[in-house]
């Protein structure tokens, strides 16, 4: 079981985490939320002992070890998948390589010398007391088990999908044989299946697991608690059930906190209009008369008022004086207009269009028809050529046949995937890359991005320094001053922390014109209510009848054949 206690963490005196202390018994799945920066990923390297804490411990009791994959994992370039697989046995591993350099070096030899077979002779032994050839066949067996039978074992580790990169590092650490598994956003950059396969890994897993990841619905399917790193008091809150619970439990926890703020604002107002009547009627008395018993009395009352002050500044500075809680800050798309807003016009169409990035198209005989009001989601693996698609519907990649008609009232808004991962270096400031859309004014440009939260001295925040949640709601306002009535968008929600996620999601219910993403978060296809879902599958695009609960409370892509 792993005990963490009293935990704390500091950069450069500033707090990350503030006495944290859970525990996670054998076999138990627990997801770890909170915003970017709170110090979800930071605890994670704490407790794999990646990082010291400034105070508390980290403990696994009954002994152990614990297997640790990051959200960036340091990758050999020039590993093979079987190499990656077998540094989770890292002495088997290490006296593996041994004997083929003692191997190597016997081979060049007609008389190999005495050190030489000293040298392999060493190797070989470290090789049988690290497992021999057991760990080879248990490797082969996880190799197998994950689904990585059919990728050659000699094949370099950076030429695999995400997916497939997921599945060879989870098989590092099962070799590894931990009895805990820390997962850093296991969920990015895998697609549909990869996600399903991922799900039904970590459920049916005996190992004990804590899973810091954005996607709701993984959470839901494999968690049965939710910690949460409050970024403001950096202290973590544990909750029973899956992330539907815990949003349930957080907005009761909301409006009960509102309530007693409210409560706690009226006792003061009252406590301190008795206050000012105490000293009003204290100060009336000592203007009116010199005459001394009156005066004693209005010392009497003002004594009361001054005590009443104190009691109320002891109860302000006291730990139990809620602070304001933080109003919801809702993006508003209604700056994004257009004839798609009012009528059933078409916007876009393809015409037995071939989509080809390269020289061999990836997609044929595509037929697509997008109308105002239209919300289209398009999934399907990685590789399938999704993103290619949505740059041959903007323009930027000519179609290899076929044909793409594009309304002349039509003002595309894009969201991508390149800008979210990287940002900008460009020494631009938010204002001025608003001020470039349309030349506004600078008093319509700060108005229209106070709309996505960017208020005072935010607005000249340099690109490059921008969070992805707030390079989202920078494109939105850009599109907002475009005059965008289509809306495109490429895996929006990665990179982005839950609140960031609902932030957009929300906005995009209340937004009535065209939609078009591509998403692997399918509570993010769901909750922004995509009508018609199209799917990329061997080499051509089809529409998917429906989004369809599984028995495992996910939902499915069912497809029409």
């Amino acid at each position: 079981m792993l005990s963490v206690n009293s935990l704390s963490y500091d950069i450069d005196r500033l707090p990350i985490l503030e006495d944290v202390s859970f525990s996670i018994p054998t076999g138990e799945k627990v997801g770890l939320v909170g915003a970017n920066g709170s110090g979800k990923s930071t605890l994670l390297k704490l407790i794999a002992g990646e990082l010291r804490p400034g105070r508390g411990s980290v403990q696994l009791l009954g002994g152990g070890s614990i297997g640790y994959l990051p959200q960036i994992p340091k990758i050999d370039g020039a590993a093979t998948v079987f190499e990656m697989l077998g540094r989770g046995a890292r002495d088997w591993s290490t006296a593996r390589e041994a004997i083929e350099l003692a191997l190597a070096e016997l081979s060049t030899e007609t008389d190999p010398s005495d050190e030489m077979m000293d040298r392999y002779a060493a190797a070989l032994e470290a090789f049988e007391a690290a497992g021999g050839w057991a760990v080879e066949a248990r490797i082969e067996a996880i190799r197998e088990g994950l689904g990585l039978a059919s990728i050659p074992p000699d094949r370099p580790f950076v030429q695999l999908s995400g997916g497939q990169k997921t599945r060879v590092m989870l098989g590092t650490l099962l070799i590894s044989e931990p009895v805990l598994i820390l997962l850093d956003e296991p969920t990015n950059y895998l697609d549909l299946p990869a996600l399903e396969w991922l799900e039904s890994f970590v459920l049916r897993s005996p190992l004990s697991m804590l899973v810091v990841s954005h996607d709701r619905r993984f959470l839901d399917d494999t968690v049965t608690r939710i910690l949460e790193i409050d970024p403001r008091t950096h202290k973590l809150h544990s909750f029973p059930g899956n992330y539907s619970f815990y949003a349930q439990e957080r907005a009761r926890e909301r409006r009960q906190h509102e309530a007693a703020f409210q409560d706690q604002q009226d006792a003061i107002e009252k406590t301190e209009a008795a206050i000012r009547k105490l000293d009003q009627a204290a100060s009336g008395i000592e203007q009116e008369t010199i005459h001394f018993h009156y005066r004693k009395v209005a010392k009497g009352i003002a004594r009361r008022a001054t005590v009443q002050k104190n009691r109320l500044e002891r109860d302000l500075a006291s730990e139990d004086h809620l602070e304001r809680p933080e109003a919801d800050k809702p993006i508003y798309l209604e700056g994004i207009v257009g004839a798609a807003l009012s009528d059933r016009r078409t916007l876009l169409s393809t015409e037995d269009v071939s989509v080809a990035p390269g020289t061999v198209p990836v997609l044929e005989h595509v037929e697509l028809l997008i109308r105002g009001g239209d919300r289209i989601a398009i999934i399907g693996e990685n590789g399938t050529g999704k993103t290619s698609l949505l740059r041959t519907l903007l323009g930027e990649l000519e179609p290899a046949a076929g044909r793409v008609y594009r309304a002349p009232s039509m003002r595309i808004g894009y969201l991508n995937q390149e800008l979210l991962q990287s940002g900008s270096a460009v020494d631009a400031t938010v204002l001025e890359s608003v001020l470039e859309i349309d030349g506004r004014n600078e008093t319509g440009a700060r108005n229209l991005l106070a709309q996505f939260h960017f208020a005072g001295d935010e607005v000249f925040k340099l690109l490059r320094d921008l969070s992805a949640g707030e390079r989202i709601r920078l494109e939105l306002a850009r599109m907002a001053a475009d005059g965008a009535n289509l809306l495109v968008l490429d895996e929006p929600t990665s990179h982005l922390d839950l609140p960031a996620i609902e932030q957009l999601e929300s906005a995009l219910q209340r937004y009535p014109g065209a939609i078009v993403a591509v998403s692997h978060d399918r509570a993010f296809l769901e909750r922004v209510g995509f009508e018609q879902i199209y799917e990329t599958v061997d080499g051509s695009i089809r529409i998917a009848s429906r989004l369809q609960t599984t028995v495992a409370g996910g939902p499915a892509i069912v497809v029409e054949s």
